[in-house]
């Protein structure tokens, strides 16, 4: 079996030689121990800011080389403090940091324009925050893990809007929807439907109370 074998090759052009060179590693700029300048990692990662002790520290920016970024502050070589963190994939993340991780207050805009604004731990979204997507489709409440979960509201698109409990970003437990329709519903619910012991009152007066399976009435 053939297999081609590619290296690198200095090219003549004119008679006059063109050096190959890889890119530097190592400090390209200023002072990297203590003081003002720019590193270049083995991995091609780049960062450009104040150094203590040879590790970013204070303000700089750091540049990946998938195209990812990372502009704000540093403690003894991890994010901390306040910055903006540029995702590959387009999300986008202004606010606090902690240990290197997304804590405290921050904005996450993501690559389908959806926000969140709120408090986080660990990197994930944790407290009371807002939700909100391009649709008009709103959410404010608990936060746990990330997931939306426990008490809050949501406002949907089409003009219904829903106070109660969540588990893992559905209605579930006590609740009151007001449809969009004029209806009202006050119950229990489950997988983001009206099911257990409920009443739905109609825009007209019409009042169904008793057993809901899967949004549907049963029997008083």
């Amino acid at each position: 079996m053939v297999r081609t074998i590619l290296v690198p090759v200095c090219i003549t052009l004119s008679f006059a030689l063109i050096e190959c060179r890889t890119p530097q590693v190592g400090c390209v700029e200023g002072g990297c121990r203590d003081g003002v300048g720019a590193y270049r990692f083995p991995t091609g990662d780049v960062y450009r800011g104040g150094f203590r002790n040879g590790q970013p520290h204070g303000t700089g920016r750091y540049e990946y080389t998938d195209g990812t970024t990372y502009e704000g502050q540093f403690f003894e070589g991890v994010r901390e403090g306040r910055g903006m963190f540029r995702y590959a994939n387009g999300d986008v993340y202004v606010g606090e940091w902690v240990q290197g991780e997304r804590e405290g207050q921050g904005r996450m805009t993501y690559a389908d324009s959806s926000t969140y604004e709120g408090p986080w731990k660990d990197g994930q979204r944790e407290g009371q925050g807002v939700l909100v997507k391009p649709s008009g489709w709103r959410y404010e409440g608990t936060f746990t893990e990330d997931r939306i979960e426990g008490q809050g509201r949501q406002f949907l698109a089409d003009g219904g809007r829903y106070e109660g409990h969540f588990v893992d970003g559905k209605r579930e437990g006590q609740g009151v929807m007001h449809f969009a329709d004029g209806a009202v519903y006050r119950g229990q619910w489950r997988n983001d439907q009206p099911n257990g012991q409920g009443v739905r009152t109609d825009a007209d007066g019409t009042r169904r109370e008793g057993l809901w399976v899967n949004g549907q009435y049963i029997s008083q």
